[in-house]
Order: structure tokens, then C-alpha cells, then sequence
């Protein structure tokens, strides 16, 4: 065995060593809680592309499909509720846990605009026909289970978070709303046809689509968090009070989605937490002879 292969896995065991006995000393040293959370806040999808249509079939497909195309625009909001676990030693906060949260989204879709050549009469006469589906609005709803990993630190009664979510959406829903029209351009006639239900040339007629479930989808967000302790500020000793503590704060998640089943979020808010301390080490008050 070489010199260098020696020493590289010295320094392993000596690092090794070194981040347990830390660990280990400052898991035993700092005030474990049991962490509660709500929050509310403002929901923007964003990304899409705008789908090739060749045919009036392909455009009859689309609507009301729940596929993710490009946004005109986007509004939602969104709820969540979780439990979970901080460590908090001196300055240093660190957050695990388990999330479930909600959202609801109106999103204005683009218009589809097709031309049907050559189309059929329910007579058997050839015409032009111009279909377009305008003020189209899908809504979309889901439920997602999340597990966040936060890194921060609090000095007075002000703390900070930042770290990751992974979110698994596991129940989803969609439908689209809008408005229907259909002209039709006759060789034979000198005006098109516009306005006439009883033809199936209908103008601006409203749509509503059967609702789409969504599929299993998942994303990954990047989270941050700033705040007051409404209950005062901490003791940065080693250990901290034993007493509940309650937050509130402002919170900003961006989720990037690895698949075209869902979009790219925007997610800020307001986040109230309750924290519940399950440890603490008390201060040895020993007295000598």
C-alpha cells in the first residue's frame, strides 16, 4: 500500500471523526422542537409552448385536454399545512419535514384559430370554415405532499431560511372555459356564414369542458424564508428556552418542473409557525465543596 493511499484514508477517518464528534456534540448541546406550519400566499404558473395544430381534429383534441401550453396569463393561491422537526443551536436553525399543500389557479390560455378547407355541409356543399376557440381559461387544481430541507440562522427576534421541497403531486384537476365560433366561406355565396346556431355557425358561444384529471407529477423547489419571532428573541446559548415559540414570516418558492405535465411555479406568501420544544438540555447548576 502506497504513502498516498495511507494518508488519503487517514485524513477520511480523521474528517470522519471530526464531523461525528461535532455532530454529536452539537445535536446534544442545541433545543430540538416540533414544528408546526401554515401558510397562504399568491400562486403564478409560468413556461408552456404554444402546440403545432394542422388540423381542425388536432384543435378539438387540445381543448379542454389539460395539456400545458403557453400562458397568456396566471392567477392562483395557495394553502399549505405541515409538521416537522427544527434543530436550533446558538445562531444555527436547521428544518426537516413533512408538507401537504393546495393550490388553485385560473390560467388564460392562447386562442386557437384553425381553417377547415375543404369542409362539408350537413347538404354536401364544400366551404371554408374558420374555427376559434377565444377566452380560453383553464383552472387547475392540485394537491401535493412535499418534504423541505431548510438551512438559517436567527439573531434577535429576526431568523431566515433558505434550502429545497420536493413536491409529489398526488391528486390533480383541470378544466377549461371559453367561448366557440365557427364561420363558414362558401365559392357559391358572395358573404360568409356567421350567427346561425341552427347551422352550427355559432358565434362567441360558450364551451365548458368535462373536467381532466391530472397525472402523477412531480417538481423541485427552491425555498426562502425571512421573518419575526413574535415571541422575542432567542437565547443564542448552547441550549434555548423550553417554551413554545410562534413565527411569522414571508416565504418565496420557485418550482422548476423536470417534465411538460406541470408548469414552472411562482409561489409567495405569509407562513405563521409554531414551534414546540421535545429537548432541551438544561444547564448544570452543580455545586462544589
Amino acid at each position: 500500500m502506497s504513502y498516498k493511499v495511507t494518508y488519503r484514508r487517514f485524513c477520511i477517518l480523521l474528517g470522519t471523526l471530526f464531523i461525528s464528534t461535532f455532530g454529536s456534540y452539537a445535536l446534544a448541546a442545541g433545543t430540538h422542537y416540533l414544528r408546526g406550519a401554515a401558510s397562504v400566499g399568491y400562486v403564478h404558473d409560468m413556461g408552456g409552448q404554444t402546440p403545432e395544430i394542422t388540423s381542425v381534429d388536432e384543435a378539438q383534441a387540445l381543448v379542454g385536454s389539460g395539456q400545458v401550453e403557453r400562458l397568456e396569463k396566471s392567477n392562483g393561491v395557495g394553502t399549505g399545512i405541515g409538521i416537522g422537526y427544527r434543530y436550533a443551536y446558538k445562531h444555527l436553525l436547521i428544518d426537516v419535514g413533512l408538507g401537504c399543500d393546495y393550490r388553485y389557479r385560473v390560467n388564460q390560455l392562447t386562442d386557437i384559430v384553425n381553417i377547415e378547407q375543404p369542409a362539408v355541409d350537413e347538404e354536401g356543399y364544400d366551404y371554408m370554415g374558420l374555427h376559434t376557440w377565444s377566452g380560453r381559461n383553464n383552472t387547475w387544481q392540485n394537491v401535493g405532499l412535499n418534504i423541505p430541507i431548510m438551512v438559517g440562522g436567527e439573531w434577535k427576534s429576526v431568523y431566515f431560511l433558505v434550502g429545497a421541497k420536493l413536491n409529489v403531486n398526488v391528486w390533480g384537476k383541470s378544466q377549461e372555459k371559453g367561448k366557440y365560433s365557427l364561420v363558414a366561406d362558401y365559392d357559391r355565396y358572395m358573404n360568409a356564414f356567421s350567427g346561425m346556431s341552427n347551422h352550427g355557425y355559432v358565434t362567441d358561444e360558450p364551451y365548458a369542458c368535462a373536467p381532466t384529471t391530472c397525472s402523477f407529477s412531480w417538481d423541485v423547489r427552491a425555498c426562502a424564508e425571512v421573518g419575526y419571532c413574535l415571541s422575542g428573541a432567542a437565547s443564542y446559548s448552547r441550549t434555548r428556552s423550553v417554551s413554545p415559540r410562534y413565527y411569522l414570516g414571508a416565504y418565496a418558492e420557485y418550482g422548476i418542473a423536470p417534465n411538460n405535465k406541470i408548469y414552472n411555479s411562482l409561489e409567495v406568501g405569509a407562513r405563521l409557525t409554531i414551534l414546540l420544544p421535545i429537548k432541551a438540555k438544561e444547564a448544570c447548576m452543580c455545586l462544589s465543596e
